[in-house]
């Protein structure tokens, strides 16, 4: 009923499809453990032609090389995490001094209250009531605000040690990736014969032309 080749290509795009989808679940799944050694090898890539070129216009050894692209790396994403981290302590702290404190918010909305009492008295008190509930809504929204905002700084601060830790452990997974990254090719590709080699590397062209 249907063409060869067509089928052929069906069955490709399927299995690529269901190796991709696999791939795909058990990385996002495992990737809270495996964090630090996914930047590791992202960075050791990116880090690749620079180390390439050290050793190549300076004669380093792969070790230098690899501890000079790895630090430079590395304090350039510090210098902007902290940037970032104090431009947001910095916002957060003058949000909190612009709120007026709950001592001096309650008591004007209570005396809003009572003159809004005062001044409506004749009208329908299921409007009274309206109005007073929708004042209380503001003030708990605020309030709602506020605590959020606490927990969040809160939050981030108990969790700092732990990003500091996923940072060391990136930055030692980072060195020892870019030093030894061409042998893990090499190690790798050995599992392969010639045919499975070729049909490695032509891999992402393979899945261009199936997608």
């Amino acid at each position: 009923m249907f063409d060869q080749l067509f089928i052929l290509k069906l069955k490709r795009f399927g299995l690529f499809l269901l190796i991709y989808t696999i791939s795909f679940f058990i990385f996002f799944k495992t990737l809270p453990y495996t964090l630090p050694f996914v930047l590791a090898i992202i960075i050791a890539l990116i880090n690749k032609p620079f180390n390439n070129l050290l050793i190549r216009k300076f004669k380093l050894p792969v070790s230098l090389s690899s501890i000079i692209t790895t630090t430079i790396t590395f304090s350039v994403i510090f210098y902007f995490l902290t940037l970032i981290t104090l431009k947001l302590i910095t916002e957060a702290k003058n949000l909190l001094v612009k709120v007026p404190s709950v001592d001096v918010i309650y008591p004007y909305i209570q005396n809003l209250l009572v003159n809004l009492e005062k001044h409506l008295r004749t009208l329908d008190p299921t409007i009274f009531k309206n109005i007073q509930n929708n004042l209380n809504s503001v003030f708990l929204t605020l309030l709602n605000m506020t605590q959020t905002l606490l927990n969040s700084l809160l939050s981030f601060a108990i969790k700092l040690p732990s990003l500091f830790l996923v940072i060391v452990i990136t930055f030692i997974a980072t060195y020892f990736m870019s030093k030894d990254i061409n042998s893990y090719k090499i190690q790798f590709t050995k599992i392969f014969n010639e045919e499975g080699k070729k049909s490695l590397a032509s891999f992402p062209l393979k899945a261009i032309k199936c997608l």
